[in-house]
């Protein structure tokens, strides 16, 4: 982030993830995991139910969609689309912005993800 700009690339993932997971308490506390994850179930032939953030390998933490029947699938595990949009609309609904960048935004999302994307 760049004062009230956010810029979400490909080569920036890694610092999206990590700033999630150092914020995840607060960002849960807005009550925006559970809106995303059902968002993100309009565009996917999964239905997410929430997201959580739980101890990996190593020690690590991941970021984990809960999917309605009760499984979980960690957010790395999903695809490149459905985990793109989610970490950009946690983001953006966490941070108050005024300019939002998407580097290469149509190369990886369905004409549903990027209509949504556009309102």
């Amino acid at each position: 982030m760049i004062g009230d700009t956010l810029l979400l690339s490909p080569s920036l993932i890694r610092l999206s993830y990590d700033y999630l997971k150092s914020n995840w308490v607060s960002i849960v506390n807005l009550g925006i995991c559970k809106k995303v994850a059902e968002e993100v179930s309009a565009f996917s032939n999964e239905k997410y139910a929430d997201l959580t953030i739980e101890p990996f390998l190593g020690g690590g933490l991941s970021i984990y969609a809960y999917i309605k029947d009760g499984f979980r699938i960690r957010l790395g595990d999903l695809g490149e689309e459905v985990q793109s949009y989610i970490v950009a609309r946690v983001l953006y609904e966490t941070v108050e912005l005024e300019v939002l960048l998407w580097d290469d935004v149509e190369a990886h999302f369905n004409p549903k993800m990027l209509l949504r994307m556009s309102q």
